[in-house]
């Protein structure tokens, strides 16, 4: 898989832009972004072999140039290809095979917890949307993290997606198999 083909708009709102990380100073501000926010700063940074052929963005404060939020987006020319990408570390992506199309995978997206808006979600949106209608994807996925290991903290959450049916039909469901 590699980088699909972008004609990216940059997208501002609310004083918030997107941007596009292909330097390596951008990178590596993304990284350390990334660490801070899923390992607690721990020494080093967040990057793995995905970010070589995903698209990183930022969302950053225009004034300040700072990022508040980052996700990653892996597109794939069809569902059986899916199995090279970061969720099937995870989980048996074979379901996804049926997709004869582009699908496109989501990920690593964080949030500054004491800066986050509502904004940094509607950008973010508006890019994925964007690759969706270039690429003519035909499906969406990805895997998410929750803080702790105790799953109870998070069922209000757990219920709230099920109850809405934001989880795949049964026949398209990826199995979890662990992972690190």
């Amino acid at each position: 898989m590699g980088r699909p083909e972008l004609q990216f708009q940059n997208f501002t709102r609310g004083g918030l832009k997107v941007e596009l990380c292909q330097t390596a100073r951008s990178l590596g501000q993304l990284w350390q972004f990334r660490n801070a926010i899923f390992r607690g700063g721990m020494q080093g940074d967040d990057r793995d072999i995905w970010d070589e052929t995903y698209l990183n963005f930022c969302i950053k404060a225009i004034d300040k140039n700072e990022i508040l939020g980052c996700f990653r987006l892996g597109i794939f020319p069809s569902g059986t290809a899916a199995v090279h990408g970061y969720s099937a570390q995870f989980f048996d992506l074979s379901p996804l095979r049926i997709f004869d199309r582009p699908v496109l995978e989501l990920g690593r997206f964080a949030i500054d917890p004491q800066r986050g808006n509502s904004d940094i979600f509607r950008l973010a949106w508006g890019v994925v949307t964007q690759l969706v209608d270039q690429n003519n994807v035909s499906f969406l996925f990805g895997c998410s993290s929750f803080v702790g290991t105790s799953p109870q903290a998070h069922s209000a959450g757990f219920r709230y997606l099920c109850r809405h049916r934001h989880i795949a039909p049964h026949s398209w469901r990826p199995v979890f198999h662990g992972g690190y």
